[in-house]
């Protein structure tokens, strides 16, 4: 008797048919998108040095100026710029035009970027109908798609009712119900906005003043020169003399108290935050 395949994608959309399920509305119902306030504002990549890297590869591993990664940028931009306070359990982040996260253009831009379940999370790579449906809406929300690709055109079945994006902590008891305990303290977009356009503003006073947190940056910058990667305890050891488990928080964090947010700490390396990388990289001369 000759070997039979049986295709799991065909088993699934029987069961989905015969119990009278509609998988894309499913989906609709439990994707989590980024603001298109957000994604406006951001226009370009989080980490645009970054890409996912290809088959057998080294994470950190440099290829013609671009930073190799396992996708632990693009979960991080996604979950902390759809809402930085909410600690995403069991999601995934996951792209939407397939193949583009081995591209740094579209590794970790938020229109490229959406939350699904884990436990669902696979559909996005394999099934047809919820990668088109992904595109079309991303293009609704943000009228984007990649240079690469044609604009997207919409699907014969499209979903009626989506879960609207985050926009503030006023909505989310209405998107979300009871799945998760309340934060009073949830980052509204105005609040990261706000502290961008802080952090401008102290960075000229900084330089060359003698305070920590100058002198934490400028231990930063001079180690990254050097090696072009800088751990969290390669950098608190350089610093121990500067109240470093202190102060180093109050730069890596958003808060109306804090020094001013210069930093991001990711698998326990830390990299400039990539909204006033540039600047920091001006004001005090260094050229990459």
């Amino acid at each position: 008797m000759k070997n039979i395949n049986l295709d799991g994608n065909y088993v699934l959309d029987e069961a989905l048919k015969n119990l009278d399920i509609n998988l894309i509305d499913i989906i609709a119902n439990v994707a989590i998108w980024a603001s298109p306030e957000v994604v406006k504002s951001i226009s370009q990549p989080i980490y645009p040095d970054r890409k996912r890297g290809k088959g057998k590869f080294k994470k950190g591993e440099i290829v013609n100026g671009i930073i190799l990664d396992d996708n632990s940028y693009a979960n991080s931009a996604a979950k902390r710029f759809i809402n930085g306070k909410i600690k995403f359990v069991n999601f995934q982040v996951c792209h939407v035009w397939p193949y583009t996260a081995y591209d740094e253009r579209y590794y970790t831009h938020l229109a490229n970027l959406v939350l699904i379940p884990r436990s669902i999370a696979s559909l996005t790579d394999h099934s047809e109908m919820v990668i088109e449906v992904l595109k079309y809406r991303s293009f609704e929300l943000f009228g984007w798609w990649p240079d690469s690709e044609k604009r997207p055109i919409r699907p014969t079945y499209y979903p009626v009712e989506w879960k609207d994006p985050i926009h503030s902590k006023e909505n989310l008891q209405q998107c979300f119900g009871n799945s998760f305990k309340r934060n009073n303290a949830v980052l509204e977009r105005s609040d990261v906005q706000l502290e961008i356009e802080k952090v401008k503003r102290k960075l000229p006073r900084w330089k060359d003043s003698g305070q920590i947190n100058d002198r934490i940056l400028k231990t930063y910058l001079t180690l990254y020169i050097k090696n072009q990667t800088v751990s969290l305890l390669e950098l608190e050891k350089k610093c121990k003399d500067l109240s470093f488990n202190k102060n180093f928080p109050q730069m890596k964090n958003i808060s109306r108290k804090n020094h001013g947010k210069v930093f991001d700490v990711i698998n326990g390396f830390v990299y400039l935050w990539e909204p006033i990388k540039n600047d920091v990289l001006k004001i005090y001369g260094i050229v990459l």
